[in-house]
């Protein structure tokens, strides 16, 4: 079945979005989506589940991709839960700045996806631990051999940091997070450089090198010289 030309349209700005990456579009593209194409309110409305999406989504007559919809209801929840925060800053926020805390914040997502952001309890289990408890992750970051970041409920430690065969903390990182400490990067920076692909790891994420300890401890090395 083909589409209305306007639909058409908001199919081809949707796509060229989603190959930009999984950040939202400028606000006002948003706008102009949600209004101009119409993009009703039961498409957008918070009790949609992307997850049970087939390939299309029909509304009336027309199927709608589901990329589409789902690009859609993403980038209102968005707003929905930026524009109350942004409200409370008591100065203006530039577009560039909400651009860029969006961007990191679909980095923790992503991250949490591929390979959890882990509590305290979670990362004494993933270790093996008889009795687990609280305590083993924090004297281990105390330590310098395990990072953890802020999270909305607490501290959470990234799921990479630990060798699943081994079930242990993986030595590298100690060395890792001596040398982001050394360059003045702190903690939520290292654990995003290992998720991004590195010019010294030839295009590589360290994180899927993190089985060559020592050549990914050379990659920050350089990279952290050079950056901080």
């Amino acid at each position: 079945m083909s589409q209305p030309s306007h639909l058409q349209e908001a199919t081809a700005v949707f796509t060229e979005a989603l190959k930009k990456g999984r950040v939202a579009p400028d606000p006002e593209l948003l706008e102009a989506i949600v209004r101009r194409f119409m993009f009703g309110a039961h498409v957008l409305d918070a009790k949609y589940d992307p997850d049970r999406a087939g390939d299309t989504v029909v509304m009336g007559d027309t199927h709608f991709p589901s990329s589409i919809v789902v690009a859609a209801v993403n980038m209102q929840r968005s707003v929905d839960a930026l524009g109350p925060a942004l409200s409370e800053v008591g100065h203006p926020v530039s577009p560039q700045l909400a651009r860029s805390l969006q961007a990191t914040e679909v980095a923790w997502k992503d991250m949490e996806a591929e390979f959890g952001l882990l509590s305290s309890i979670e990362v004494s289990k993933r270790v093996g631990s008889r009795s687990p408890n609280r305590s083993y992750a924090s004297e281990q970051r105390a330590k310098g051999n395990l990072l953890a970041v802020k999270r909305p409920g607490g501290f959470r430690y990234p799921g990479y940091q630990i060798d699943p065969h081994e079930r242990m903390i993986r030595p590298v990182m100690h060395e890792l997070i001596e040398t982001a400490t050394a360059a003045g990067a702190t903690e939520p920076d290292l654990a995003l450089w290992l998720c991004v692909p590195t010019g010294y790891l030839d295009g590589d994420r360290p994180v899927d090198r993190l089985h060559e300890p020592a050549v990914v401890a050379e990659a920050a090395r350089q990279s952290f010289s050079v950056q901080w």
